[in-house]
Formats: structure tokens, C-alpha cells, sequence
């Protein structure tokens, strides 16, 4: 059963003598005889983007095509430029040979140019016989030269009426709404055709390239996906949905995706690098290891990539793996800089020292005119608190390489340590000329002046670190307790302390610093709770204690102040002030 028509709005009609054939194929072979036929039927199943070749209407059915307002006159056109229609324009094996006589003129108007006579007499044809595709199609076609979308599209929709096995009309169709910008439209025939073709790829395509002009690129990944099942030798599809899936930051999907694309071509070093780079940009390691290992497969054995992998190994907290890369590494090349780096680091956090001390040493006697493995063994002096060792290696270093941030920072901080402080002020000033942005060379140079007095240029690193991070709560801090020390600004140093609290709050020293600055201003009550919050995190701070104890004293609890400064004492015998304190009636 033919489907139902929709019904068009009323339009004028003229109605001319007829000729009498007997059916449709007649109609074909007689307009083969006059040398051409509908413009739309001729090329449909070719390209139902295209459906004349040879003059300006050749551009009737480009949906990219801006028409002209019709005109022409009639005759002038020359039957012999009419070109053929198809043979199965109607359902009926019987058409009205009236009608035809109206689609005849109507396609010599179209040759002419004129749309809108060709346009009356197709009307003609359907008030005599509306079951024909072929003069819906050319319908259509008029309308859409005239600058009538609406009703091209609804002319269209009847011809798939009538020939809803057609895929070329709905084709189309689809690049009607397409031209104009009716995405959701185009999107439901498009649909319709992958549904009631689902081995065809190209219907897919245009789903996934209909969803990324919308911007939905969930869509358009899973339409690129549905596309690889359907043709599983076409990778191309695979590459465009991980690169869509990157776009969006998801990294399960991209991931999912470029490990398939390796999987199926293991051989495409291409691929196993853009996995290495999209793996490590999302802070996967174990997909990094995995993509190096798969590289490692492909280009046989690399220093440089067995020193990533172990590389990797040692940040995913897999230090034997590590080091049995960086180890076998060392077997390739015995002066390998890398590998004694990393070995170096790895036995030092496994609490080896003289493992660690080894390599170490190997890397300065293998590269004398590298600062790292002076660095390296600098730090591992640091960390068990030889502080003498560091101060040995460290010295010398800093005038071999007095342009080295890192060499010139651990002299200062290893003389920060000793009893002359002041000797550690050149060499942070030169780090901080070498890394001006070094807010570690900055905290630790500000502490210094701090604690030699030098309050101009403590307080001028404070506010360079508290103006250049606001979320620096150790600046804020330090600063606040800075100026409380010295009975100086004490509004000002109560913000500041806020601030630090605010960005830490469960900070014992930050509370402190806190309840310090409040007992200094005369708020015992509050001061007595923020020290008290301050004990209950951390209650073995001599510092803290002692304030505690002070702030007894303040509220005239004189045994409650000494409880906490001989807790104090305990932990600092040393302090001369407390014992004062201790030993007061």
C-alpha cells in the first residue's frame, strides 16, 4: 500500500490538453526520443547532489547552491536538451497520460530557466496524478531554485512517500536540511538511512560529522566507533574518535581508544608515541610503561627508552623494577648519567646509603663537569645530617658552578645550618638571581634575615611571597609571626595570620602564631583557645608549650603555666629562658 501524501497549500492551477500514452516506461522511451526528460530523475541514482550536468541549472540540486528568482520565457528551449528520467517514477504500472502531457511542459520551462511556469504545470500533473515521484522530485527542485524550501522539502517528502526504498531522495533530503541548517532534521534521516542500511559506513560517517558540527562530540565518538565495527580495517575512524575523545580531557575513552589503534597495528610507532605523550599528559604511568614497553618491542633495544621506562618505574613507586632497568642500563653503558642518577635517588630512599653514596660518587668521577652528581651527593649528606660532608662537596662546587640554581641554593642552605649564618646570605642572593621566581631560595633567605634581624629585607621577601601567591599559607604565616616577635603592626600580623589560618586550618604552628598575636594585643580568652587547639594537633612543640604556659601566667594560673613550661624544658633543656621561667617564685 502506496503511503498517504501530504496535501500541499492551495496553489493556482492550469490545466492544458493532454497526450495519451499507455504507461511510465512508454513515458521514458518517448522522452528518450525527444532527447532528454526531469532533470532530478536523470542523475538521482548517480549523485542526488547533482542533477543537471551541462548548463547554469546544472547547480538545481547542490544544496550549497543560492538559486536565482525564476524567469524565462516561454519557448526557446530545445527538446533535444531535456534529459532522460528514470523508469520507476511511479508506483503504478499505469500513469494518466494527462499528467504526463503537464510534466513534459513543465521540464521545458525547467530548460528554459523559467521555475515558475514549470512549477504550475507540475501542479497540473499531480491534481491528475499525485502518485508519481519523478514530479514530486522535480517539484521539489523548482521550489528549491525559487527561493521555497518549505515547500521543496514537503514535495520531497511525498516522493519518499511514494518510493520509501529510494535512499538517493533521502540522501537528498538530508543535504536539503543540511544546506539549510536544519541539523536535527538532516540528523533523523540520516538515522533512518544507517537503520535501514547498517552495513553502509557513509550514513554513519555523516551522523558522526552531524554531531561534531553540533558540538557533541559524545555522539560523534560513538558514531566514529560504530563506523570502525562496520569497516574494521579502516583505523583512520578509531583515530578521529580518540582525538575527539582527547579534545574533551576523557581520558578512559582516549586511552581505550589509542591502546586498540596499537593493538590492531603494533608495528605503527606513530601511534605507541602519540599513546606515550596522551599517557603521561593524563599522569597515567602505568599506561606509559606499557606504551614504552610496546616501543621497546617495535625499535628493539634503547638506552634512551629503557631510561624512561625506569624512569617511570621509580614515579610509580616501583623501585625494583627501576632499578633493575637503570641496571641493566649501566651494563649497556657503564657512565650512563641518567641511570646512576636515578640509582643514586632510588637507594636513598630505600634507606642504602653506601648504595647510594656509590653511584654518586660514579657520577661525579664519570661527569666532573656536571653539577648533578655534586647535587646528588650533597642531598644525600643532607638527608642523614652530614651536614660537615655537604659543606665539603658543596663549597668547591659552588665555584665550579656558580651558575647552577641548584648547587648555588644547597650551599646556602647547608651554611644556614652551621653557626655562621651570615655566610649563607651570598649564595641564596646568587640562587635568587640565577631562579628569580624561586619562592624556596626566597622563604629560606626571608627566615634568615628574620633571625639575624634584618626586618627590611625579610619583610620585603614576606610581601613579594604573599603578593605573588595568595595561597602561600607558610608566607602569611611567617610573616604575621615575624612582626608579633617584634612587637611590631600587630593589626597588620593579625591578618596575615587569619589569611594562613583560613588557607590551613588544622595547622598547629599556623594556630599558634595565631593565639600568640591575640595574647600580645590583650585577647587572653581567644589566645587561650587557639594555643590550646594548636597543643592538641601537635603537643610536642617547645615553642608552643611555652606560650601555653605564658598565657597561664597572663590569667595569673601560675601552676598551670609551670605544667606547661616544664613540658617545654623537657623538650628544649637547653633554654635559658625557660629555666627562668621554671625557677621564678
Amino acid at each position: 500500500m502506496t503511503p498517504p501524501l501530504e496535501s500541499e497549500p492551495d496553489i493556482p492551477v492550469i490545466l492544458f490538453s493532454v497526450l495519451k500514452l499507455r504507461n511510465w516506461s512508454n513515458i521514458f522511451f518517448f522522452l528518450l526520443f525527444l532527447g532528454g526528460c526531469s532533470p532530478t530523475a536523470t542523475n538521482l541514482q548517480n549523485d542526488p547532489s547533482v542533477h543537471y550536468d551541462k548548463t547554469d541549472s546544472g547547480k538545481l540540486g547542490d544544496p550549497n547552491y543560492t538559486p536565482p528568482s525564476g524567469s524565462g520565457k516561454l519557448g526557446g528551449g530545445k527538446k533535444e536538451n531535456i534529459p532522460p528520467i528514470l523508469p520507476k517514477s511511479k508506483v503504478s504500472e499505469d500513469p494518466n497520460p494527462e499528467a504526463l502531457k503537464y510534466f513534459m511542459e513543465g521540464q521545458l520551462y525547467i530548460n528554459q530557466g523559467n521555475y515558475t511556469l514549470a512549477s504550475v504545470e507540475l501542479q497540473n500533473a499531480l491534481l491528475i496524478d499525485k502518485n508519481v515521484s519523478t514530479i514530486h522530485l522535480s517539484l521539489a527542485d523548482c521550489y528549491w531554485m525559487l527561493k521555497k524550501p518549505d515547500l521543496s522539502i514537503f514535495h520531497m517528502r511525498n516522493a519518499i512517500a511514494i518510493e520509501p526504498e529510494n535512499q538517493n531522495i533521502k540522501e537528498l533530503l538530508a543535504k536539503r536540511f543540511l544546506a539549510l541548517k536544519q541539523l536535527n532534521e538532516a540528523e533523523k534521516v540520516y538515522l533512518q538511512l544507517s537503520v535501514e542500511n547498517p552495513n553502509s559506513v557513509k550514513y554513519i560517517l555523516s551522523l558522526a560529522e552531524l554531531a561534531r558540527l553540533q558540538n557533541n562530540l559524545e555522539d560523534a565518538i560513538s558514531f566514529y566507533k560504530q563506523a570502525h565495527n562496520v569497516n574494521p580495517k579502516e583505523l583512520s575512524y578509531l583515530e578521529t574518535a580518540a582525538e575527539l575523545a582527547l579534545q574533551l580531557r576523557n581520558e578512559s575513552i582516549t586511552i581505550e581508544l589509542m591502546q586498540k589503534l596499537i593493538l590492531l597495528n603494533p608495528s605503527n610507532l606513530n601511534y605507541i608515541k602519540k599513546m606515550i605523550n596522551i599517557s603521561l599528559a593524563f599522569g597515567n604511568k602505568d599506561k606509559t610503561i606499557w606504551s614504552l614497553k610496546k616501543m621497546l618491542e617495535v625499535t628493539g633495544y634503547s638506552i634512551e627508552a629503557m631510561n624512561q621506562l625506569g624512569i617511570l618505574y621509580f614515579d610509580n613507586d616501583q623501585p625494583d623494577s627501576s632499578i633493575a632497568v637503570f641496571t641493566n642500563v649501566l651494563d649497556e653503558d657503564p657512565k650512563d648519567q641518567t641511570a646512576l642518577h636515578y640509582l643514586t635517588l632510588i637507594y636513598d630512599e630505600m634507606g642504602n646509603f653506601f648504595k647510594a653514596e656509590e653511584y654518586a660518587r660514579n657520577l661525579i668521577i664519570h661527569h666532573s663537569d656536571n653539577p648533578t652528581g655534586f647535587s646528588d651527593l650533597a642531598l644525600l649528606y643532607l638527608n642523614h645530617n652530614e651536614i660537615n660532608k655537604a659543606i665539603e662537596i658543596l663549597l668547591p662546587a659552588s665555584k665550579q658552578f656558580q651558575s647552577n640554581y641548584l648547587i648555588q641554593f644547597l650551599t646556602g642552605l647547608v651554611l644556614n645550618q652551621t653557626d655562621n649564618k651570615i655566610s649563607a646570605i651570598p649564595f641564596y642572593e646568587r640562587a635568587l638571581v640565577l631562579s628569580p621566581d624561586s619562592r624556596n631560595a626566597m622563604h629560606n633567605l626571608a627566615i634568615l634575615y628574620d633571625s639575624i634581624k634584618s626586618w627590611t629585607q625579610s619583610d620585603s621577601l614576606y610581601k613579594i611571597l604573599i603578593s605573588t601567591d595568595t595561597t602561600d599559607a607558610q608566607a602569611f604565616n611567617n610573616f604575621a609571626y615575624s612582626l608579633v616577635e617584634r612587637n611590631d603592626q600587630l593589626k597588620f600580623a593579625l591578618e596575615l595570620s587569619r589569611k594562613a589560618v583560613q588557607l590551613v586550618p588544622e595547622s598547629a604552628p599556623y594556630l599558634d602564631t595565631m593565639g600568640w598575636i591575640l595574647f600580645r594585643i590583650g585577647n587572653n580568652t581567644m589566645a587561650l583557645d587557639y594555643i590550646k587547639q594548636s597543643i592538641e594537633i601537635e603537643n610536642d612543640n617547645a615553642i608552643v608549650l611555652e606560650h601555653l604556659g605564658d598565657v597561664y601566667k597572663a590569667n595569673n594560673n601560675i601552676s598551670g603555666a609551670k605544667i606547661y613550661w616544664k613540658k617545654a624544658f623537657n623538650i628544649d633543656p637547653g633554654n635559658e629562658e625557660l629555666e627562668k621561667k621554671l625557677s621564678a617564685p
